[in-house]
Formats: structure tokens, sequence, C-alpha cells
């Protein structure tokens, strides 16, 4: 598997803001964030989920195996665009990988962004389901 970012670096004194998009986007959705952090003087690192933007694979699992590409891209980051600290931010889908990366890989940032995280996946199913317009039976409804 291979995922696409983009990175601009600002010197290895500037924090590392690692920006992760929400479900059916890609890196290209989160310029306006990253221009942001550039303006404040941090570095960015814009990263396409699997299956999303440039990267490899054609499916999302909404967050669970997201979160194996945070860890990979936290790794890849340390050991090879040093800075001073790391933030992540991640918007939906994006949020969750992070939490999701921290809990089960144990990557540690120096801080989490953290944007419309959802609550359940039952719960993101069901408004997924009305979002489209498809019934959500015989999907659970409890």
């Amino acid at each position: 598997m291979t995922l696409s970012a983009w990175y601009c670096g600002r010197g290895k004194e500037a924090p590392l803001v690692i920006l992760f998009h929400g479900y059916s986007a890609e890196k290209t959705c989160l310029i306006r964030e990253a221009k942001t952090f550039i303006d404040l003087g941090a570095s960015v690192l814009l990263v396409d989920f699997r299956g999303s933007g440039g990267s490899s694979e054609c499916y999302t699992t909404i967050g669970v195996r997201e979160a194996d590409d945070v860890a990979a891209v936290v790794r890849y980051a340390s050991a090879s665009l040093p800075h001073s600290s790391v933030v992540l931010f991640g918007q939906s889908m994006g949020a969750v990988a992070i939490l999701r990366a921290v809990k089960e890989h144990g990557i540690a940032p120096d801080a989490v962004i953290l944007e419309a995280v959802f609550d359940t996946m039952l719960n993101t199913v069901r408004n997924r389901f009305a979002a489209m317009g498809i019934p959500s039976f015989p999907a659970p409804s409890y």
C-alpha cells in the first residue's frame, strides 16, 4: 500500500502539523487549514488515507484501518522529517483514526486537534444512510 502526501517544510525548529481528512474526502480538502498552520509558522504534511486521492487501495474502513495509516505516517515523519514537535489534525474520520492510532498503536504526538469526531459506528452508518436517502433497515437499529 502507498499513501500519498504533500509536505511543506518551514525548518526543523518549526512544529510539524500532520493533517488527516474525513470520509469521502482527500488531502486537497485541507488546504485552507494547512495554509493557516503555515501562516502560523508550522510545517505541514497533508495525507491521503488509503483509497483516497493519490493513495493506493480502493476501500475505506471509516477509521479502523486508517488508524494504521496515521501510525505509519507518524513513524515516517519521526524518521524522515524531524521537527521540534508533532501535532496531529483530523476531521471526522481523520479525527477518529488519530484517536484509534493513539490507543491501538501507542503513538504519542505532542498535541492533537480533533474536529467533528463521530460518537459510534452505528450512528455514523445511520447518518450516512439518511444522507444518501437509503433506509437503514435491515441494518441494526438498536
